[in-house]
């Protein structure tokens, strides 16, 4: 069970097996704006519900591939006290320490990107305007789910990944 999500700030969660088979009948990405709608009044951008579409047949099947389809995820998971939300939050056990493990996964679909600093890329699909790298960007968002969440400070347990899947 995946204690980060008892309050409901995810917009879909599931068994990344069912989240899957509801990626290949084409209906996730319909879900998520769907669920956007309703939570957040709101309709969602075509850019996002392309991102949803092309980005998580791809974890998704990464998972599955690795043997993974029993772990929890959580999707759109709005992080506390901020309106930022992460990609996707994966819940399981450790298979080593069988403790609670959640890895924050934040997406792109980027397929070139120019360092221009310790924290900056420059992406040229973004224009000239530097944006914050994607591995800094999950490792804040690791930090404020931490902060906020005391019981996972002395786990351990919180990792952040940049799911770049773009060849």
């Amino acid at each position: 069970a995946c204690l980060v999500g008892e309050v409901r700030v995810a917009l879909v969660r599931d068994r990344a097996d069912v989240l899957l088979r509801k990626a290949e009948a084409h209906g996730l990405h319909e879900l998520l704006a769907e669920q956007a709608r309703i939570r957040f009044d709101a309709r969602t951008g075509v850019g996002e519900v392309n991102s949803w579409r092309n980005s998580l047949p791809a974890l998704l099947n990464d998972l599955h591939d690795a043997g993974l389809n029993h772990v929890e995820v959580l999707l759109e998971h709005r992080l506390p006290y901020s309106p930022k939300r992460v990609d996707a939050l994966l819940c399981g056990v450790h298979p080593r320490t069988r403790k609670p493990s959640y890895v924050l996964v934040e997406l792109k679909q980027w397929t070139n990107a120019e360092s221009v600093g310790d924290e900056l890329v420059r992406v040229p699909s973004y224009g000239e305007q530097p944006v914050l790298h994607p591995a800094e960007q999950v490792r804040r968002y690791c930090r404020q789910l931490v902060d906020f969440t005391p019981m996972l400070a002395s786990n351990g347990g919180v990792h952040g990944i940049a799911y770049l899947h773009n060849p």
